[in-house]
């Protein structure tokens, strides 16, 4: 699973105005979401969908400091089965982090 967002991620583009995250979206139920350290805001993307062959979230440069993370995340999420519960779920965040420096 983290290879697959390894492989999917594409070198997030950064200008003046705004930074974009890519990927190859694979058709599954996964949520990528992104953090942006130190401002603390956190965008779900989704995963796109398969028909697609990229999808995409763009930030605005002003939610980016002099200095920071971006952490790229994939949720994946399945049912968990056990003797003595109703339902549940297990889920497993796979998480990249790049550190940045805005010249």
């Amino acid at each position: 699973m983290f290879d697959s967002l390894e492989k999917s991620l594409q070198a997030p583009s950064y200008s003046r105005r705004r930074l974009e995250v890519t990927w190859r979206p694979d058709g599954t139920t996964d949520l990528i979401y992104v953090d942006l350290q130190p401002s603390g805001v956190r965008c779900v993307l989704g995963n796109g969908t398969a028909e697609a062959p990229i999808a995409h979230g763009a930030f605005p440069a002003s939610l980016l400091s002099g200095s920071g993370s971006i952490l790229v995340h994939r949720l994946h999420r399945e049912p968990l089965h056990a003797l003595g519960l109703d339902s549940g779920e297990i889920r497993f965040d796979f998480a990249r982090s790049v550190a940045y420096v805005r010249l």
